[in-house]
């Protein structure tokens, strides 16, 4: 069967002595594994259709399924042609840490595909891509990338139907208030009467994790950086720094509730409160729990950018 439409590429890896298969999110929302027959011996057709990160519309053949093969069987579409939309060259030319940057967001958008069908995640990577590729200030990058981040991990989370009522406690439902406690691996948070070891740092990322779930990410930017622009987290800060979270952001250690492995290349953060990076590595210690192991452009980032 013929099918065409517009996707993004989340990975590629050779087969074969000449083709490449490459794993595309389509609008649709449906991941399907494309095969380019002979492309890497072609001299008439491109390789930038099957690169990672890159917008294109393909045109392609998808076989259906037979009797008798397993559903858990990889079933490869056949490319026909297709063409390049938009590459994000600033991207992929920003040097080693733009592309581990690229590469982080795409290895999220892999493990949300795993939901099945979600147009919604092929929005969130496609908006994604296009606002790391505006220009933006050199002080204000690591800033965005942040927000970004947080954002992308609680909507994946999201999709995978893993996010609970951050604005409220999941033992009784009552609301959270200055103190909650984070029941990692899970994205559900319980108030200061549920739980005895509830703190002032968890219940500020319920607040933020509410935010990233319920809002658009130009909203939740704005939320976000009146909070960095303002003592609303002070409180929060002045706890991190009175525990062992605060010891753990500058000593590389882990973070209680998920493994004791120490985390390499974290350093000081000095750009945003301690508790937005706090809320950061909770959301990940989610998604490397579901996974069921570490996300490796996140442990690459960590060691190149001290994230």
């Amino acid at each position: 069967m013929l099918q065409s439409g517009p996707g993004i590429v989340l990975n590629r890896r050779n087969a074969g002595e000449a083709d490449a298969i490459g794993r595309v999110l389509f609008e649709s929302g449906e991941a399907r594994e494309v095969r380019s027959h002979g492309v890497r011996k072609s001299k008439s057709r491109s390789n930038l259709l099957l690169e990672p990160g890159s917008l294109v519309h393909l045109t392609y053949y998808q076989s259906e399924e037979r009797p008798g093969v397993s559903a858990d069987a990889v079933i490869f579409a056949s490319l026909k042609e297709g063409h390049v939309v938009e590459r994000f060259a600033s991207l992929k030319e920003d040097g080693y840490d733009g592309l581990l940057v690229l590469s982080y967001f795409l290895e999220l958008a892999n493990f949300g595909s795993r939901a099945g069908d979600s147009p919604e995640l092929f929005l969130l990577l496609k908006g994604t891509l296009e606002e790391l590729a505006t220009p933006c200030e050199a002080g204000l990058k690591a800033f965005r990338f942040t927000m970004l981040s947080i954002f992308f991990k609680v909507r994946v989370l999201k999709i995978l139907g893993l996010v609970g009522d951050a604005r409220s406690c999941a033992e009784c439902g009552g609301e959270l208030r200055e103190e909650a406690l984070w029941n990692v691996p899970e994205v559900f948070f319980s108030c200061d009467a549920c739980a005895s070891d509830a703190n002032i740092p968890d219940a500020y990322s319920a607040r933020v994790v509410a935010a990233a779930a319920g809002m658009r990410y130009g909203k939740f930017a704005e939320y976000l950086a009146g909070w960095r622009n303002s003592q609303a987290g002070s409180l929060a800060d002045k706890a991190l720094a009175a525990d062992e979270l605060q010891t753990r952001a500058a000593d590389a250690d882990s973070v209680p509730g998920a493994d004791d492995t120490p985390r390499a290349g974290r350093g000081p953060k000095k750009d945003l409160p301690p508790w937005v990076y706090h809320t950061e590595e909770r959301l990940l210690q989610c998604m490397e729990h579901y996974q069921g192991g570490p996300m490796r452009a996140a442990t690459q980032l960590r060691e190149q950018l001290r994230i």
